[in-house]
């Protein structure tokens, strides 16, 4: 599974800087009963996204995941 986000604060009338880029932040995943089946510390790029990946296990419990910063 592959993610990608931006982290940003709506402001139309400021510049495209945000006042997320180049800081880290916690990625978890949680399964559709509430366990945490991933986690891990990523930084931001200078536009506060965050990308990577998750492989998927076999045998994976269907439903809804959650990912949460």
């Amino acid at each position: 599974v592959k993610y990608k986000l931006w982290l940003q604060q709506a402001k139309y009338d400021q510049p495209d800087a945000s006042p997320y880029a180049r800081q880290k932040f916690t990625v978890q995943i949680f399964n559709p009963q509430g366990e945490t089946v991933f986690e891990e510390v990523r930084e931001t790029d200078d536009y506060g996204g965050i990308e990577g990946t998750w492989p998927l296990p076999k045998g994976a419990m269907l439903g809804s995941y959650q990912l949460l910063i």
